[in-house]
């Protein structure tokens, strides 16, 4: 095990140092060493801090949406977050809202994300949204929920 260094954050579970250095092509080497990302780390507000569903009468569940210009194009109380960013689930979206867009980017962990245009027509904003249709083992999670870009969608709890 690798002592806990805190310039690079500890797993809190499984009291090993998160480490940066080590890559999904790299992972089995690292087997065992708590290399990042820790896929118990994924966090939902349906689940509790370590991915298990919680038996706790004090369960908190909060409802998260996202609006663009003034309108709610989704609202859910089951995201999962993932980098900072909040996915919704698929049903949980405005799909007058949505459009495909032609824009697929790439991410080393996830896998291959294509993206949405969002128009309501009072406003419109091309690649705003985004989604991973099939994402690398290590994002399961996520498949098909739609995150939004910060700087354009207003996601927050209500």
């Amino acid at each position: 095990m690798l002592p806990i260094d805190a310039s690079e954050g500890s797993c809190p579970r499984t009291r090993t140092a998160l480490r940066s250095d080590v890559s999904p092509s790299t992972a089995p080497a690292a087997a065992g060493a708590g290399w990042f990302p820790c896929s118990h780390l994924v966090i939902s507000s349906r689940w509790s801090f370590h991915g298990h569903a919680t038996d706790d009468s004090r369960k908190f569940v909060t409802t998260y949406q996202a609006t663009f210009h003034g309108q709610v194009v989704a609202r859910s109380d089951e995201t999962v977050v993932v980098e900072g960013n909040r996915y919704f689930p698929p049903d949980s979206v405005e799909s007058k809202f949505i459009q495909r867009s032609w824009m697929k980017s790439l991410c080393y962990w996830k896998g291959v994300a294509s993206y949405y245009d969002l128009d309501t027509g009072a406003a419109s904003e091309r690649h705003a949204a985004w989604t991973y249709l099939h994402p690398s083992p290590f994002a399961r999670r996520i498949r098909g929920y739609i995150a939004f870009w910060p700087g354009s969608v207003i996601v927050e709890a209500v």
